[in-house]
């Protein structure tokens, strides 16, 4: 399997892979409504119980009204560029924590607890100093350290 800096690069596309499909899964099927509307809220567009109730239509005009520079295509491709970075770090500093005695246990174990004291702990700040809404970081922290786990148990499949 190819390897650079001793990381398998099939191991880190595909743990890339499923950190991003969770992605998909969280903020495209299970909490696209809740998501859109708390993040819109955020913004000040209009109140969360307003979003609630606005047509797709609306809800799309509310969405270019506070996001105006918004573009999809270019917002997925550097979500995904940022999975790849943040999994092939993770693949570094797991490797590096479990040298010797890796498994799929360890990798999940490190990977969970890298999430909640880096990744989830930053996204706090959000809720705490730009008074964002609890349901969002619950969806984003969910999100992070749900993707980190299965990521870092991809990876472990190529240790």
């Amino acid at each position: 399997m190819p390897r650079i800096g001793g990381i398998n690069v099939i191991g880190v596309v595909l743990a890339t892979i499923a950190f991003y499909m969770i992605g998909f899964v969280f903020y495209g099927v299970l909490f696209t409504e809740d998501w859109t509307a708390h993040t819109l809220a955020s913004t000040g567009v209009a109140d969360f119980d307003s979003i609630r109730q606005m047509s797709p239509e609306r809800l799309e005009a509310a969405w270019e009204k506070a996001f105006p520079n918004s573009d999809p295509a270019m917002s997925m491709g550097l979500g995904f560029l940022s999975t790849l970075v943040t999994v092939i770090v993770l693949a570094v500093v797991l490797r590096q924590l479990t040298a010797g005695a890796a498994s799929l246990t360890s990798y999940a174990g490190f990977a969970a607890l890298l999430a909640i004291g880096f990744s989830i702990t930053s996204l706090l700040y959000d809720h705490i100093y730009a008074e964002k809404t609890l349901a969002l970081f619950w969806i984003d922290g969910a999100h992070v350290l749900i993707g980190y786990v299965v990521s870092a148990i991809v990876l472990s499949f190529f240790e």
